[in-house]
């Protein structure tokens, strides 16, 4: 099978090794699919190897996640985009994974979304809001949730590593008020869920990061991280509620 029909959204910035490692296991193991990238740091194409099928866009300096996002999914031409962050592995797991996944929404046209797991990390199940109260995450039950068929179920949260059918993504966007960084997960699939997106989960459909290095990341790129409270603020503040509860807590 080829992946000719999968666009790779990659959302980049301050991060130039591991875009490196990232963009030359793309040219090794995802050859046929088309690299999406949006960059909004100094560094340019000029500095890697990219992939056969590439679209660099470069944007301005500390553009929105959500913003990055859109504009990657405005960039493919394909069925299918899949979300990549630039610290992912891409190696031979990722591509029977990813032809998993296009094998899914391939056999069932009634799902949107795919999801999969980040380092063999359970995350995937659903999200509640009580008005003015909070918003809670719940696991996944796989012995009473909803089956869509006898190994998938429907969810409405998981991690931000899924595959979308584009014409879905153009339609219900990230909301680009949600910024710089943080809040944008739980928002998203919220808009999902209300637009009455499906969203599913399969075991074995797993991603791995690639192993920390610091001399990888900008001298930046930590402080950037840092401001993830503000875009968590904002979507709580949309939402009309005063907390976030995560997996395991109580409200």
């Amino acid at each position: 099978m080829t992946l000719n029909d999968v666009s790779l959204i990659v959302t980049a910035g301050s991060r130039p090794g591991y875009l490196k490692e990232l963009l030359n296991g793309i040219t090794q193991y995802l050859p046929e699919a088309t690299t999406v990238v949006v960059n909004d740091d100094e560094y340019n194409h000029y500095w890697f190897n990219l992939p056969r099928k590439t679209i660099w866009l470069q944007t301005n300096s500390d553009t929105f996640l959500t913003r990055k996002r859109n504009l990657g999914v405005q960039l493919a031409d394909t069925k299918y985009a899949l979300l990549l962050a630039d610290d992912f592995l891409i190696d031979s797991n990722a591509r029977r994974t990813v032809i998993r996944m296009v094998n899914i929404l391939d056999s069932y046209n009634n799902i949107d979304v795919i999801s999969g797991t980040y380092n063999d990390r359970r995350y995937e199940g659903f999200l509640e809001v009580v008005k003015g109260e909070y918003i809670r995450e719940y696991q996944l039950d796989e012995t009473k949730d909803w089956k869509l068929t006898p190994n998938i179920w429907q969810i409405n949260i998981s991690t931000n590593f899924f595959l979308a059918r584009t014409e879905f993504l153009t339609r219900v966007p990230w909301d680009e008020t949600i910024g710089p960084i943080g809040g944008e997960h739980a928002d998203w699939f919220l808009d999902v869920k209300a637009a009455r997106g499906v969203v599913a989960w399969t075991p074995g459909l797993n991603i791995y990061e690639q192993p920390k290095n610091p001399e990888m990341e900008s001298p930046d790129y930590r402080k950037k991280r840092a401001r993830a409270l503000e875009g968590h603020n904002l979507m709580l503040k949309k939402r009309g509620v005063k907390r976030y509860v995560s997996f395991g807590e109580q409200p």
